[in-house]
């Protein structure tokens, strides 16, 4: 008696459809349990001063003193 064998395509539509079914289910997974990115408020996200006072670091530079 002979086995009729599943044809070769069958065999990788029913791989894909088991992968992307996979794919989906792990995607929804990750979106409800990722927490949600935080909210910074604009005053941070502003750019910082590139002029710096020549004296205030000439000021910490005199407060700073290590011993030889």
């Amino acid at each position: 008696m002979k086995k009729s064998k599943v044809p070769s395509i069958v065999a990788v539509m029913i791989l894909t459809v088991i992968t992307i079914s996979f794919w989906i289910v792990f995607g929804v997974v990750r979106i409800f349990t990722t927490e949600p990115t935080p909210s910074i408020p604009p005053e941070i996200l502003n750019p910082l001063n590139s002029n710096y006072d020549k004296t205030v670091v000439d000021k910490i530079e005199k407060r700073l003193y290590f011993e030889p």
